[in-house]
């Protein structure tokens, strides 16, 4: 199987709307504070090819390799703050230069059934090897101060000629980077039926983790380099009081480095440790599941913000999060042409590892409570191809930032759509038309004070799909 995606794209760049206080700036959604006629170029390529081969009955050989590859060149002016109350300006930045990422994976798994006495086993192992190489220059620098209230973007006089970065970029004048990771991992994994109702699973897996990184930040470069490497276990128990009924248990463990907008320095590998318990049951003549379970999740080495106001830029790898909580999953038809999806989440988090001040605080964009449910429903005959649906999703309160300063507001969007499949021409085609947020709730995808995009409001958008 081969698949490929290119895509190219020129955009304007948009922060989205900051924080002010406990909350944002009161300024309609659509404000923005980038300038007119500056676009980011990007290119993406993606290619993925995947073979299988059946060795025998039992046994089956799968092997794979992805390239994707981005480049994009950036022409962004942005307002940096952080806003308290009646605050009516900022400062506007320049970020001007290119970036070129390129990412390989290449995977071989072999899977196979076979029996030692009585026990059956189902075998999984394979490798992966994961490499990426990346490469980003820029300058940055003040633009301008602006009102945040009465400022439009297609009345700044701002002249950004000279934030294009020369070709003989050095340290001291920008922002230059370049970086080499490659990880590769092996790994193990046994189903093991010890009897019709017990069944076990045990895996396994080795990970090395090699990275060099050379950067500078308007300073000498600076060059890192790490080497790691971590065994992950993880384990699972599955008892099936019922045919319909059972219960499982999970232990699992995770290695991998962190990740930070703007490589500054190489910091300790990501590591987590997960403990799941739950019940699952089969409904409405094994149409429908419904899953219970409780769960917690510990993760260290997360990147921390360096508490130097110096030195923003710069991330140091310490600390350690908590999520523990409940889930409810159900799915399945209640009828034979109505559909139903419903899931419900409570989550409590906590940063229990920290020197900036964060300790004991809720991690970010973690609500306590969230859920939604999604209903589908098929025509009969006299309007045989014609399909309905819809549903909402709610969220409680989220915290933008992992001090608690601010936060958004609980929301529930609702969705709908309606679809008709016919044949064109001997063709199968649907069309389509989706109607989303419905209400126009007003919510935010949060990443820092300075930069928090609204969501979408209430858009139709109608679609034409056609097979060959």
């Amino acid at each position: 199987h081969f698949s490929a995606e290119i895509d190219s794209a020129k955009s304007a760049y948009d922060q989205g709307l900051l924080a002010m206080g406990e909350g944002f700036i009161d300024v309609p959604r659509e404000r923005s504070y980038s300038q007119e006629g500056l676009l980011d170029d990007y290119d993406n390529r993606l290619y993925d090819l995947s073979v299988e081969h059946d060795l025998n009955t039992a046994w089956t050989l799968k092997a794979g390799y992805s390239l994707y590859n981005t480049e994009t060149y950036y022409r962004s002016v942005y307002a940096y703050a952080s806003l308290k109350p009646g605050d009516t300006e900022a400062d506007r930045y320049a970020w001007f230069g290119p970036e070129d990422f390129k990412t390989q994976t290449t995977w071989v798994q072999i899977n196979g059934s076979f029996t030692t006495g009585s026990v059956e086993h189902h075998l999984v192992a394979g490798s992966q090897l994961f490499t990426m190489t990346g490469d980003a220059q820029a300058v940055e620098t003040t633009a301008d101060t602006i009102n945040l209230y009465s400022y439009r973007y297609y009345n700044s006089k701002l002249n950004t000629a000279a934030y294009f970065p020369p070709a003989n970029l050095t340290p001291e004048a920008g922002f230059i980077t370049h970086q080499d990771d490659r990880a590769q991992g092996v790994f193990i994994q046994d189903q093991i039926n010890l009897t019709e109702k017990l069944i076990a699973q045990l895996g396994l897996r080795y990970d090395t983790l090699e990275r060099e990184l050379d950067t500078a930040y308007y300073s000498p470069m600076e060059h890192f380099s790490a080497d790691d490497h971590q065994t992950s276990p993880r384990a699972g128990l599955v008892y099936k009081i019922t045919p319909q009924l059972s219960t499982y248990l999970s232990y699992s463990t995770s290695f991998g480095p962190g990740f930070d907008f703007e490589p500054s320095a190489l910091y300790e590998p990501e590591t987590a440790k997960q403990w799941e318990a739950g019940v699952k049951s089969s409904l409405l003549n094994n149409k429908a599941t419904l899953t219970a379970s409780l769960f917690q999740l510990t993760k260290q080495n997360l990147p921390t913000p360096n508490p130097n106001p110096l030195d923003p830029i710069k991330t140091l790898s310490v600390g350690e999060a908590q999520s523990r909580g409940f889930e409810l999953d159900f799915l399945g038809e209640i009828s034979p042409s109505t559909s139903i999806m419903a899931n419900y989440a409570y989550t409590e988090t906590e940063i229990t590892e920290d020197f900036g001040g964060t300790q004991g605080k809720e991690l970010p964009n973690a609500p306590k409570h969230q859920g939604g449910a999604w209903l589908h429903y098929d025509f009969p005959k006299a309007l045989d191809g014609l399909s309905v649906g819809g549903g909402f999703t709610y969220s409680a309160k989220r915290f933008g930032d992992a001090k608690n300063t601010y936060s958004d507001g609980a929301y529930t969007q609702w969705d709908l759509f309606t679809a008709y499949s016919f044949s064109l021409r001997g063709n199968p085609a649907t069309a389509q038309l989706n109607l989303t947020n419905l209400t126009d709730e007003h919510y935010y995808v949060m990443r820092a004070r300075w930069t928090n995009m609204p969501a979408q409001p209430f858009a139709a958008t109608g679609s034409l799909r056609l097979s060959f």
